[in-house]
């Protein structure tokens, strides 16, 4: 895979996906596992636009194998998001986000911690973009979801309530924010106590 990859270089990943599929056969998710392996590779090796172009491959085979809304075309633009985002490409990585972030929230629970995930992700890239008030909705959004699922009292929602609380410094409301700090350093005490 690595020498057909290397063999074939374009900018259109749906070009590049047609030329390797001529040469191993017909598009299947076992080709998009391939490429996604090779993808992580380049990605860990900083070839960033290499690892681009694999995971837009990827993206286009689960389209077209799975359809446009399953959970793992969700995935593929997710990681894309995250390429972005690590590139400072942050209005690619806010639209692909919202893409994921639409598409599993058809096909998973509201409980799901991947839903959740997809949620933080876009809050982060709202507060980068200076959509604060977006952000603050996300957060709060995120914020509940971990506390139904940790519980209220868990070590990690202190975390998460800090988080929350320096955005809303951002956004001068102290009050508020001093509400979350103070939540959160009673959660510290009660599980450090």
């Amino acid at each position: 895979m690595q020498r057909i990859y290397q063999e074939i270089s374009c900018e259109d990943p749906e070009l590049m996906l047609e030329a390797v599929e001529g040469l191993i056969g017909p598009q299947h998710l076992e080709l998009a596992e391939q490429l996604d392996d090779l993808a992580e590779g380049e990605f860990a090796n900083g070839h960033l636009p290499e690892a681009e172009a694999l995971w837009w491959m990827v993206l286009v085979i689960r389209q077209k194998v799975l359809g446009p809304i399953h959970k793992d075309v969700a995935l593929s633009l997710s990681t894309l998001g995250e390429l972005y985002e690590s590139q400072g490409k942050i209005s690619e990585a806010a639209s692909t986000y919202r893409q994921a972030l639409e598409i599993m929230e058809c096909n998973l629970e509201p409980g799901h911690p991947n839903l959740a995930i997809a949620v933080q992700r876009l809050a982060d890239v709202c507060v980068i973009q200076g959509d604060f008030p977006q952000a603050d909705r996300l957060y709060a959004k995120t914020l509940s979801f971990w506390q139904n699922v940790l519980g209220a009292n868990h070590p990690a929602i202190a975390a998460r309530l800090e988080r929350y609380a320096e955005l809303l410094m951002t956004m001068k409301e102290a009050d508020r924010a001093a509400a979350l700090y103070e939540r959160a350093a009673e959660i510290r005490m009660e599980n450090f106590s």
